[in-house]
């Protein structure tokens, strides 16, 4: 086993411990959704032009793959708190949080979805959403764009690394809420 993936289990398994010990609070949330992130990514579980997101109850992100950005044109600590309804297009958005809390119950779903990003270019993707995992109370979402955009997506990448990545001030002004 490589070092990575030993590292990434021994977070993983930390940040566990606690949350199946009753302690809920954001900090051990972002833990062990990133550290369970991580053992995938180091594992090989997740392929190149897929968008892994793992997000608590309310619908607000802990974790998400580098290739975030790739696609989104956000770096990944930028996607941190944002919503689902942050990665929606506007017109979608009244709609969301019921149909977030209908997959809550279902414990699955899967299906199109239009990606959001902040310079107002929707991503269609299609989507495989887990409720409770890996743990009760987190949510994993697999996106994997439309082929149009896995090829788009190298060039949207490499714009992004020629002016810097957007900022949350930025991301939230071009989504009307500054």
């Amino acid at each position: 086993m490589s070092h990575r993936i030993e590292q990434a289990l021994a977070s993983w398994r930390s940040a566990a411990t606690e949350w199946e010990a009753g302690v809920h609070d954001r900090d051990v949330a972002v833990r062990l959704a990133s550290a369970w992130l991580e053992y995938q990514l180091a594992s090989g579980a997740v392929p190149d032009d897929q968008i892994v997101l793992v997000a608590d109850d309310d619908a607000r992100y802990l974790a998400a793959t580098p290739n975030v950005e790739r696609y989104l044109g956000v770096d990944p600590e930028t996607v941190l708190g944002m919503t689902v309804s942050d990665l929606t297009p506007p017109d979608d958005r009244p709609s969301v949080m019921a149909a977030w809390a209908a997959f809550i119950r279902a414990g699955e779903a899967s299906g199109e979805f239009r990606l959001w990003r902040p310079d107002a270019q929707d991503v269609p993707a299609a989507f495989e959403a887990k409720a409770d995992a890996p743990v009760a109370g987190l949510h994993v979402s697999r996106l994997t764009p439309a082929a149009q955009w896995v090829a788009r997506g190298d060039l949207v990448a490499a714009g992004a690394a020629a002016r810097g990545t957007i900022a949350i001030s930025e991301t939230r002004a071009l989504a009307g809420r500054a």
